[in-house]
């Protein structure tokens, strides 16, 4: 009787130390499992971070083509304001050549009836 009392106190501590050694296992593998998920947490952080990194680029990047093709319009704007200008001036210009040219031929229209006047 002895014996089986020795016998299962014997027992008794390598079942624990069994026992206790599947918990530090455990113990072990739910470290490395938080370890694994602070890792992913923060790579997670990250990746929200550069995704909100890149939607500013690219609202940053609308507003300054937004800003070109205001500005491209305000030039197309000026650049049709010149031409008008310029064709008004050539219109001006044809205008005043064809006033001077009647101008000339009344001259000339005029000396020559004074030449034949003159004869």
């Amino acid at each position: 009787m002895e014996k089986d009392k020795l016998k299962d106190k014997g027992q008794l501590p390598e079942e624990d130390m069994a026992m206790l050694m599947k918990c530090q296992e455990e113990v072990a593998r739910l470290m490395k499992e938080k370890e694994d998920m602070v890792r992913l947490l923060k790579e997670k952080e990250d990746m929200v971070r550069l995704l909100k990194e890149k939607e500013d680029m690219v609202r940053l990047l609308k507003e300054k083509d937004d800003m070109v093709d205001l500005k491209k319009g305000k030039v197309e704007e000026t650049q049709q304001i010149v031409d008008e200008e310029k064709y008004r001036l050539l219109k001006e210009k044809d205008d005043t050549i064809v006033t001077l040219k009647k101008e000339k031929q009344e001259m000339v229209r005029s000396l020559k009836e004074k030449e034949d006047m003159v004869t």
